[in-house]
C-alpha cells in the first residue's frame, strides 16, 4: 500500500504467498480481486493511513473496505512543454503520477473527460512503471495517451 495525503491506495499486489491479500485474490472472481490503484478506506475498522499501512504489515486477518477508482484515458497535447501544463508528483514506491495541478493542459477525450487535481496517471501510451519511469515516458511523447484513475466519491 502507498499512503498519500487524502488516502491509501494499493501500489502492488502479490499473486503468491500466504499473506491475506494473495489468499483472498486466489479465491474470488477477477472483478472482486484487490487490484493496483484500489483505494483502501479502512482495514479492520482502522481509517488513519498509518494504521492501515501497519495493519497490512502485521495483521494476519484483514477486513477491508475498498473503493475501486474509475479508469479512463485522455490524450494530452503538450504543446512543446515538458509536462504539458500539469504538475505531478510521485512516491518512490508508487506506480503512478499524482496530478497536483492542471494549468494550461490541452486534453482530447471522446467523452469530454478532463484531468483534475487528485487524479492519478497510471500508464502513459499503454505502458506502466514507477514514478520516475512514467515521468520519462511522459517527457518522451509529444501527445501522450494518459490512463487515469479517478477516486470515486466515498459512500460511508
Amino acid at each position: 500500500v502507498t499512503s498519500r495525503s487524502g488516502g491509501v491506495s494499493v501500489a502492488s499486489v502479490r499473486m503468491f504467498g500466504a499473506e491475506p491479500v494473495p489468499e483472498y485474490n486466489r479465491g474470488v472472481a477477477e472483478e472482486r480481486r484487490v487490484q493496483v490503484h484500489d483505494e483502501v478506506v479502512s482495514v479492520n475498522g482502522l481509517t488513519a493511513p498509518e494504521e492501515i499501512a501497519a495493519a497490512f504489515r502485521s495483521d494476519r486477518s484483514l477486513v477491508l473496505l475498498m473503493h475501486r477508482p474509475r479508469m479512463f484515458s485522455l490524450t494530452l497535447d503538450k504543446g512543446g512543454k515538458a509536462l504539458g501544463g500539469i504538475e505531478v508528483s510521485y512516491q518512490k514506491t508508487g506506480s503512478s503520477l499524482h496530478v497536483d495541478d492542471v494549468r494550461s493542459a490541452k486534453l482530447q477525450n471522446a467523452n469530454a473527460e478532463t484531468l483534475r487535481a487528485g487524479d492519478c496517471i497510471t500508464a502513459i501510451d499503454g505502458r506502466r512503471g514507477s514514478g520516475p519511469e512514467l515521468i520519462k515516458l511522459f517527457q518522451a511523447s509529444d501527445m501522450p495517451e494518459l490512463t487515469i484513475a479517478r477516486r470515486q466519491a466515498s459512500r460511508l
